[in-house]
């Protein structure tokens, strides 16, 4: 048994265990408002990749992402029989989320199975991201172990992704530069200006997050071009076809700034998709799917403002912060407008309560 099947095998044992013994190691304080919303968000995310990787693994033909992609499939199934437990044990309504029903496994495929490991390790990466938080953010101890368990499956599955695509040569690797001489220190205040000829070169920061961030568009684009082919809703289809304009422009113009300065650049993955015109998900899960590319695309770009220093990246990263913004309230619209938006546990709107006990008050003493 190889590394990768041990830890495959754990994730399945420490999930089954978890499951289990979750009746019995519940405490008896209460949820605190911020591990009920990092719940919520965990059985949306789990919902919704699950049912991504059951389609995945109907059409999967390629013998070594199929052993990774069953796995997937299982642990994320354990996964949320644990968060419906846990709603239960608390006495919290389990949200609807994605179910089989928003998913046709007998359409064509829609997506080449190259797609599924770039888009496997941008999935895993954001939710390690989230679920470290929530952990970090988590009082009571079984909570805690929950969201910790919920990185160490993660991280074995981003392992699994690296180790998949070291084995089909398909990733073009970050950038290489040098390894610096010496430890060197700004002696000028230029070194922020970028809007003129003499800007300075990219610093390793900013290759970071410009690759990735282009990286994360190339495969957001063919997403959304596949979705494009096959909604059935016009409002909808104009929806995903203006987020997959707004994709190829940005990674058009995140690929033009590494071009300019020489530094390899991430491919289109637009060849994965193939020419299906019958929509294997629903167009409520298309909707999802995409609101929630918008929201890791803002965590992303507010990642990479904080971290870049030139000040013509600093307004190209603010602008397409404004514009995903823009893209994602008019995709929460939609769903809203379609009924398809469930509404996150809110706080006591007090102001209403206290209307009601008056209300109450006054026909008692009438």
């Amino acid at each position: 048994m190889n590394e990768t099947q041990q830890e495959m095998q754990y994730s399945g044992n420490a999930s089954e265990m978890l499951l289990n013994n979750m009746p019995q190691v519940m405490q008896e304080n209460r949820l605190t408002s911020v591990e009920i919303g990092n719940l919520w968000n965990s059985y949306s995310y789990e919902s919704l990749s699950h049912h991504i990787f059951v389609y995945f693994l109907q059409h999967m033909k390629d013998p070594t992402i199929k052993p990774v992609l069953t796995n997937l499939v299982d642990t994320s199934k354990n996964f949320l029989s644990l968060l419906q437990s846990v709603f239960t044990k608390e006495g919290i309504p389990v949200p609807r989320g994605i179910t089989s029903e928003d998913i046709n496994l007998n359409a064509p495929r829609l997506f080449s199975d190259n797609l599924f490991i770039p888009m496997l390790k941008l999935m895993v990466k954001a939710a390690l991201q989230f679920y470290s938080l929530a952990y970090s953010d988590s009082s009571r101890k079984d909570i805690r172990e929950f969201f910790r368990d919920s990185v160490d499956r993660l991280l074995m599955h981003n392992q699994q992704a690296a180790e998949l695509m070291q084995a089909k040569g398909t990733p073009v690797p970050p950038p290489y530069m040098p390894v610096p001489a010496k430890v060197d220190f700004v002696k000028k205040q230029n070194f922020m200006a970028g809007f003129f000829k003499n800007k300075r070169p990219l610093t390793a920061l900013e290759i970071n997050n410009i690759f990735y961030s282009a990286q994360a568009n190339a495969l957001g684009k063919a997403i959304l071009l596949g979705f494009s082919q096959v909604a059935s809703s016009t409002e909808i289809k104009q929806f995903i076809i203006k987020g997959k304009n707004l994709s190829n422009q940005y990674f058009t113009d995140l690929n033009q700034i590494l071009l300019n300065e020489n530094i390899t650049v991430p491919p289109s993955y637009d060849g994965e998709v193939t020419d299906s015109t019958e929509s294997p998900f629903s167009d409520r899960m298309m909707l999802f799917y995409v609101t929630y590319m918008d929201s890791l695309g803002l965590i992303r770009y507010g990642t990479a403002l904080s971290m870049i220093q030139r000040y013509d990246l600093t307004t190209m990263f603010a602008k397409m912060i404004v514009k995903t913004g823009a893209l994602a309230n008019d995709g929460a619209k939609l769903m809203i407008n379609n009924g398809w938006m469930e509404q996150p546990p809110l706080a006591p709107d007090r102001d209403a309560l206290i209307k009601q006990g008056n209300k109450s008050a006054d026909e008692r003493i009438h």
